[in-house]
């Protein structure tokens, strides 16, 4: 390998485990996916974990990178088709390549092939240890670029293995960040509903609340409250004794859980304003903080008032202390 091309993989690989540390699940998945990219050359990529089942391979997570919207569903409409992936759930870590021009023309392959303009592609996986599964990154050269060499299977089968830890260590970050409310638990899941990290808090809390719940997939109620959480990206939602507030984080969802709170009617603008405000911020610091102007921090401030049904700073600070006690 040349000194120059050494060198682009020494820097990528420092930048994924110094970045991993300060970086956001999301925007994380992003910058190790393109970075990966552009040092092997290639026109697009795409990243996630696959599962065996009966029905052929399970799509549980998912990243794309300069791929359209579309790219998932045409896949899993042609995925008992896809060489690569049968080839990956049965020899997980290595690295496989297909030629566009060997696909037979009857495959539903070829909708892939055609559709999205990929010529080569070069697929390495590595084994996810506690799951019946494996992470998969795939890279695609198009039409008028040319082919992958040696050289470029070999960092991919390479990088795959380190790309997985700065993953984990990525998600563990997560975990451990400050909390506003101290009785938050978090974990991340796949699509399915199936835990992959988690505080210890978190399952304390599911099973105190599901005390039949075993295994590592959330109970159906959870689940289901998690998929419905789409439209409200961020927002606690209630459900009784407990609240869930879910985020997008790249390959997986991240999952907070709390018992529920007279706060959980409000939006999330409106609970970060009347938190500062309850803490004793004046409207001029809260406008600085947050980027609003003083009589927007006004109106979210009346806006909590009359959800909460209350009409003094003093009802709006109990309320927020006792959103922060900690349950054991």
């Amino acid at each position: 390998m040349a000194a120059t091309r050494l060198g682009a993989v020494s820097d990528y690989l420092l930048n994924l485990y110094e970045r991993s540390a300060e970086t956001g699940p999301a925007p994380y998945a992003s910058l190790a996916l393109d970075g990966l990219r552009d040092l092997t050359g290639a026109k697009k990529a795409w990243w996630g974990i696959l599962a065996p089942s009966e029905s052929g391979p399970r799509l549980l997570s998912s990243v794309r990178s300069d791929l359209p919207p579309a790219w998932e569903a045409t896949w899993e409409s042609v995925k008992n088709d896809d060489k690569l992936a049968h080839s990956l759930m049965r020899n997980p870590n290595h690295t496989f390549r297909l030629d566009s021009s060997t696909i037979p023309r009857g495959s539903g392959l070829i909708r892939l092939a055609d559709g999205f303009d990929i010529r080569e592609t070069i697929v390495s996986s590595v084994r996810i240890p506690e799951q019946n599964a494996f992470m998969f990154v795939s890279l695609y050269r198009g039409s008028t670029q040319r082919s992958f060499t040696s050289e470029d299977r070999a960092i991919s089968q390479l990088l795959i293995s380190h790309l997985y830890v700065a993953w984990r260590q990525n998600l563990g970050e997560r975990l451990r960040s400050p909390r506003t409310i101290k009785s938050t638990h978090r974990a991340f899941a796949n699509r399915d509903g199936q835990l992959v990290r988690w505080d210890e808090g978190f399952l304390r809390f599911v099973d105190r609340h599901w005390p039949s719940w075993r295994g590592s997939t959330l109970p159906p109620l959870l689940r289901e409250t998690i998929r419905r959480s789409d439209d409200l990206t961020g927002c606690w939602i209630g459900q009784g004794k407990w609240s869930v507030r879910v985020e997008p984080a790249g390959l997986l969802k991240f999952i907070e859980l709390r018992e529920s709170s007279a706060l959980d009617c409000l939006t999330q603008r409106e609970l970060q304003v009347a938190e500062m405000f309850a803490d004793g911020a004046t409207h001029k610091e809260i406008a600085l903080a947050t980027g609003l102007t003083p009589s927007t921090v006004r109106y979210y401030i009346r806006e909590a008032y009359s959800k909460l049904n209350i009409d003094n700073k003093a009802l709006l600070a109990s309320l927020v202390s006792g959103s922060r006690t900690t349950y054991s």
